[in-house]
C-alpha cells in the first residue's frame, strides 16, 4: 500500500506539471493538443465501425429529412470540397467532431476553472463512448454537439471580456447558428441573455446592459433575414422542416407509456410506424397543412387526458435522464456495458461537482453548466426525448464530474492515502 501511495503522489505531481508546462507553451498548443487528444479515438472508431448511411446521403441522392438547414449547407459544402470521396469526407467531419476539445478546453477556462478541471472535461470529451461512436454514426449529431459547446464558449468570453461589441456580435452569430441548427436551443439562448443580464446589473454595468440589448437586436436581425430569405425561397419564414406536430404526436399519444418501457426499438418512433399516424394521412408527409393538423390533434388529445399527458411527462423524462439506450436489447453486453457504466459514473458526479460550485459560490459557472442541461431538457418534457437528444449538453455534465472529481475526489485521496501515517 505504501509503494502505490507513492506512486499516485508521483502522478498527481507529474499531472499539476504538465497541466502547466502545457499552460506556458500557449493556446495554439493547448488548442491542438485537446483537438488530436478528441481526434485519435474517433479515428479509431471510424476504422473500426461500419458507417452509417448518413453519410451515403449526397452519393444516393437521397438527402434525410430531419437534416437542418444548417448542417445540410455544411455537409453539401464538404461534399462538394471533397469531389464526392467518401474517405475525405468522412474524415473532414471526424475532425470537425473533434473540435469538442478545444471548445470543452475553453469554456472551462473561460469560467475561471481550474487548468487540471480543463484537461480532464478534454479527457471526457474524448474518451465518452457515445461521442466517439457519433464519428461513424451520426455525422449531424457529432457537429451539434461542437456547435452547442463553442455557442456557450462564446457567451462565456462575452461576459470575461466585459460584454465588448465585438465579442458581443460574435455571441449573437454563434447563437444564431445554434438557433439554425437546434431550433429547441432557444431556450438556452434565452437563458443565457438573461444570465447575461443579471451578471451586468450585479456589476452595475449600464453599458454592459446596453451592450447585452444591442447582441439580442443583432441576433434578431439575424434570425428576421433568415426569414425573410425563407419566405423568399420557400413562401414560409419558418427556419426549420415541418415536423413540430410530428413530434408533438410522438410525445402525446395513448401508447408513450407501452413504447417507454420498450428496449428493443430505435426511439418512440416506432409507435409511428407500428400504428400510423392520426389524421388525414397515416404516414408523415413532412406537409405544413399536416403538421397543423397534427399538432391541432395532439393538442385536443392532450387536453381531453390531461393525466395520461402528466404520466407521458414522467415517461418522457426518465427516458431523456436514462442510462440505458433505446435499443440496449439488441446490443451485445460490452457495448451496453460500456454505455451505461459511462452514466452511471459521472451522471452522479456532476450533481456533486455542481453542488461544489454551488458551496464554494461560483455560481455563474454553476448557472451555465448546471442551469442550461436543465433548461435544454425543459422542451423534451412537451415533445418527447431520449439519451442521443441529451447529447448535446453531455458536455457541461462531464465538466460537471471533473470538478467533482479535481476538487474533491483527488484531494480526498490524497487526505485520506497519500498523506495517512498508517500507510507509511
Amino acid at each position: 500500500m505504501e509503494e502505490v501511495a507513492r506512486h499516485s503522489m508521483r502522478s498527481m505531481a507529474r499531472w499539476g506539471r504538465i497541466c502547466g508546462w502545457l499552460e506556458e507553451r500557449g493556446p495554439v498548443t493547448v488548442a491542438l493538443l485537446a483537438w488530436g487528444l478528441c481526434l485519435l479515438p474517433r479515428i479509431v472508431a471510424v476504422l473500426a465501425l461500419p458507417h452509417s448511411m448518413d453519410y451515403e446521403a449526397f452519393a444516393s441522392g437521397r438527402r434525410f429529412s430531419f437534416w437542418y438547414p444548417l448542417y445540410t449547407t455544411l455537409a453539401s459544402t464538404a461534399w462538394a470540397l471533397t469531389s464526392g470521396r467518401l474517405g475525405l469526407y468522412m474524415a473532414l467531419h471526424v475532425a470537425v467532431h473533434a473540435l469538442i476539445g478545444p471548445a470543452g478546453y475553453a469554456l472551462v477556462r473561460g469560467l475561471r476553472l481550474p487548468r487540471m478541471i480543463a484537461w480532464l472535461s478534454v479527457l471526457g470529451v474524448a474518451l465518452h463512448p457515445y461521442f466517439v461512436s457519433m464519428a461513424p454514426r451520426q455525422p449531424e449529431n457529432g457537429f451539434t454537439v461542437f456547435l452547442f459547446t463553442g455557442y456557450l464558449v462564446a457567451f462565456v468570453w462575452w461576459v470575461r471580456n466585459d460584454f465588448t461589441w465585438k465579442w458581443g456580435l460574435f455571441h449573437a452569430l454563434s447563437a444564431f447558428l445554434l438557433f439554425a441548427q437546434r431550433p429547441n436551443g432557444l431556450v438556452v439562448i434565452a437563458l443565457l441573455f438573461g444570465l447575461g443580464c443579471l451578471v451586468a446589473w450585479r456589476c452595475r454595468k449600464f453599458s454592459g446592459l446596453v451592450r447585452v440589448v444591442g447582441s439580442w437586436i443583432a441576433l434578431t436581425a439575424f434570425v428576421a433575414t433568415l426569414a425573410a430569405f425563407n419566405v423568399w425561397r420557400t413562401g414560409s419564414p419558418s427556419t426549420a422542416q415541418p415536423n413540430y406536430g410530428y413530434n408533438l404526436y410522438i410525445g402525446n399519444n395513448p401508447f408513450v407509456p407501452e413504447y417507454a418501457r420498450r428496449y428493443d426499438i430505435q426511439s418512440f418512433e416506432e409507435l409511428v410506424w407500428d400504428r400510423g399516424l392520426p389524421g388525414s394521412s397515416p404516414t408523415w408527409l413532412g406537409t405544413r397543412e399536416q403538421e397543423r393538423e397534427l399538432a391541432n390533434i395532439t393538442l385536443e388529445w392532450m387536453r381531453r387526458h390531461r393525466m395520461q399527458t402528466v404520466e407521458n411527462a414522467l415517461w418522457k423524462t426518465l427516458r431523456y435522464w436514462d442510462i440505458r439506450l433505446f435499443n440496449m436489447d439488441e446490443k451485445p453486453f460490452m457495448w451496453n456495458f460500456i454505455y451505461g457504466i459511462t452514466y452511471v459514473v459521472y451522471l452522479p458526479l456532476s450533481l456533486v461537482g455542481l453542488w461544489m460550485l454551488v458551496r464554494r459560490r461560483w455560481y455563474f459557472a454553476a448557472a451555465v453548466l448546471g442551469l442550461t442541461p436543465f433548461v435544454y431538457w425543459l422542451p423534451h418534457v412537451v415533445f418527447f426525448g431520449t439519451i442521443r437528444m441529451r447529447m448535446v449538453t453531455e458536455p457541461l455534465l462531464l465538466m460537471l464530474a471533473a470538478y467533482a472529481v479535481g476538487t474533491w475526489i483527488m484531494p480526498w485521496w490524497k487526505r485520506r492515502v497519500l498523506h495517512n501515517p498508517s500507510f507509511k
